[in-house]
């Protein structure tokens, strides 16, 4: 999670026999994201061994360390997010990392060049911040044959709160979206999520918990709802054991109530496992194609 406190790394090992226990348990796909992934030394190692063992593979990162690893990422990942929230230099006063832009794209560019048909798709958070460039990122997406998911800004303490657009104003930046995706833009959200911002509407029943599990680097298994009360360490018990215990079904009972998320992960996949027509067209769209 972003400015997230956590406890040392585990050792690599600890890493590769929690993914052999997901895997037998009868997850398919894992996600790396951090803070910043790609500064673990050990990342090729556990995408090596992840891949190895039949996980689909993903990874998040601002990609200021993409261009010095992007060859060995390029033969593992099954899709790639790169986070940028403008495009130009000024992303580098946004992250507060010189060069950081420069180092993004040129990471992006060579690992397309070292996978042609890598997926690749860029990640904004839609704000105050960089609702006036976002024009420029379709551009700058399309031009490079990316695509491009939108987040919608979550709701959080008051410095975070102050950066979320007006009701008013994001209605009709997601408006302009759907335009632009229904003309081509490379915008990979379904509609249905475009439209909850369009219409200010955010209704959706969150399966979150039954889909997926988020482990913090010091293998906590971790819940949103309460994420300062971790349900165990993956690394301490067995995993199986950590999902039946009672706490966990029943945060996974009560979360199909809560609608507080508002990234395109949670709210697509939930509609996803709704079996919402239109979204599960664009999600296999988005994957298979």
């Amino acid at each position: 999670m972003w400015k997230g406190v956590t406890e040392d790394e585990e050792d690599t090992g600890k890493i590769l026999d929690f993914y052999e226990q997901a895997k037998r348990v009868g997850f398919i796909s894992t996600v790396f994201w951090g803070g910043e992934p790609l500064m673990r030394e050990d990342m090729i190692d556990i995408l090596t061994h992840c891949k190895r063992i039949g996980f689909v593979c993903g990874l998040i990162t601002n990609g200021y360390f993409l261009p010095e690893r992007c060859e060995e990422l390029s033969e593992l990942l099954d899709f790639l997010i790169v986070s940028i929230d403008i495009p130009s230099e000024q992303l580098d006063a946004l992250r507060g990392v010189e060069g950081i832009f420069t180092h993004a794209t040129m990471g992006i560019d060579l690992f397309r060049q070292a996978n042609p048909e890598s997926k690749v798709i860029i990640n904004a958070v839609v704000s105050k911040l960089n609702y006036r460039h976002l024009d420029d990122l379709i551009d700058y997406a399309q031009e490079r044959s990316l695509s491009l998911n939108l987040d919608a800004m979550v709701s959080g303490p008051p410095d975070i709160d102050a950066l979320r657009l007006s009701s008013s104003l994001e209605r009709r930046v997601f408006s302009k979206f759907i335009v632009k995706k229904r003309k081509g833009a490379p915008i990979v959200n379904s509609f249905s999520y475009l439209q909850m911002f369009a219409e200010g509407n955010q209704d959706y029943r969150c399966h979150r918990n039954e889909i997926a599990i988020r482990v913090l680097p010091n293998g906590d298994l971790t819940n949103c709802l309460f994420p300062s009360c971790p349900i165990g360490n993956v690394y301490e018990e067995d995993l199986v054991s950590l999902l039946n215990k009672p706490s966990y079904r029943f945060l996974q009972k009560i979360g199909t109530r809560c609608r507080r998320c508002v990234d395109a992960g949670t709210v697509e996949s939930s509609l996803f496992w709704g079996f919402k027509p239109e979204v599960v067209f664009n999600t296999l769209r988005l994957f298979l194609t």
